[in-house]
Formats: C-alpha cells, structure tokens, sequence
C-alpha cells in the first residue's frame, strides 16, 4: 500500500514537522507501511525527503495566479495523485471483498 500526505510541511514549523513525524511514525506502526511507500507532498522537497526519508514532491507549482498554479501542480502530480488513489482503491475492494460502484467515494 503506499500513503499521500498532504499539508504543509517543508516551512521550518516546528509545530506542523512533528505533526508529519508523528502522522509518519503512526502510519508505519498501525499499517505497517515502510517508509519508501510514503510520500509527503512538501513546500521543500529536498528537506522533506532528507529528514524523513520519504519521497517527496513539491506541494504547488506557482504560475502567476490561483487557477493556473492548481492547474499546473494538477498536471504535474497527477501520476502520483492516481498512483495513491488506485492503491486506496485497490486496498479498499480488497478489504470490501467485491468491487464498488462508480457513485461510491473512494
């Protein structure tokens, strides 16, 4: 199974860091996900990456205004978007036992 966090890490907050470590250490622990199957979308990937050893991918991509900045960060993450949501998927009609409609959130 591999996990996608989101927030907003990468700032130098101490408060949202140890959020992050503490969401990380209870993922490993409860779900026993390794942590090369995490990825943490950061503010600084490098950073994020270094002191977690997590994978990590930029959290936006600015482009002038608000539309073109989701757009652009859309297009550009969403291999890793539908990589977290088809594991999730998976997991979930494995856990179900069958497979779920097209009206069912995943």
């Amino acid at each position: 199974m591999k996990i996608g966090i989101v927030g907003n890490y990468g700032n130098d907050n101490n408060g949202d860091e140890a959020i992050l470590l503490s969401i990380i250490k209870q993922v490993e622990q409860v779900f026993s996900i390794s942590r090369q199957d995490i990825t943490v979308f950061s503010n600084n990937t490098k950073q994020t990456s270094e002191y977690y050893g997590v994978k990590s991918y930029p959290l936006y991509y600015k482009k002038g205004n608000q539309y073109k900045t989701f757009y652009a960060t859309y297009q550009t993450n969403k291999r890793f978007i539908n990589a977290v949501r088809l594991t999730h998927y998976r997991r979930r009609r494995y856990i179900n036992g069958f497979l779920p409609s097209r009206s069912t959130p995943i």
